[in-house]
């Protein structure tokens, strides 16, 4: 794990690249005064460093990975962190992923879910767990909401 944290760390930005058209979504949610957050089961120290180097690390009023001892997606601990941290209510929230652990946290914290076809998931396997909505680009995010 030290072997792997060291590497990971010198080297998590080697391949990691924002997909096509998701920058134009966080500048025209932005540009509309949306509060957004990033949640994910990857390390705090790593989301970090990855949203900095990616350069889009302004656009998150919530940064949220996960610590030692947190519960990880799909149990909704890391969501409802990012929830209070936003004083944003659930039922007004939309939790956006591309695996099915995504759509079941946002579903057990209460929030509308909309699953995506381009990602690392199985779009199949996220459909099967019947998110509130489905894009198959990140351009479509601007279009839905």
């Amino acid at each position: 794990v030290e072997y792997f944290r060291e590497y990971y760390s010198a080297h998590c930005l080697d391949k990691t690249v924002l997909y096509p058209g998701v920058t134009e979504v966080l500048v025209h949610y932005a540009g509309r005064k949306k509060r957004m957050a990033i949640v994910t089961n990857k390390d705090q120290e790593f989301t970090h460093k990855i949203l900095a180097g990616l350069e889009v690390e302004k656009y998150f009023q919530s940064r949220i990975g996960a610590s030692e001892g947190d519960k990880k997606k799909p149990h909704p601990d890391l969501l409802h962190k990012a929830l209070r941290e936003l004083k944003s209510d659930p039922a007004q929230t939309v939790i956006i992923g591309d695996s099915p652990a995504d759509i079941e946290a946002g579903q057990k914290a209460g929030t509308k879910t909309c699953g995506v076809g381009y990602g690392i998931g199985e779009p199949e396997k996220v459909r099967n767990v019947k998110p509130d909505f489905w894009v198959d680009a990140p351009g479509e995010l601007i279009e839905l909401f």
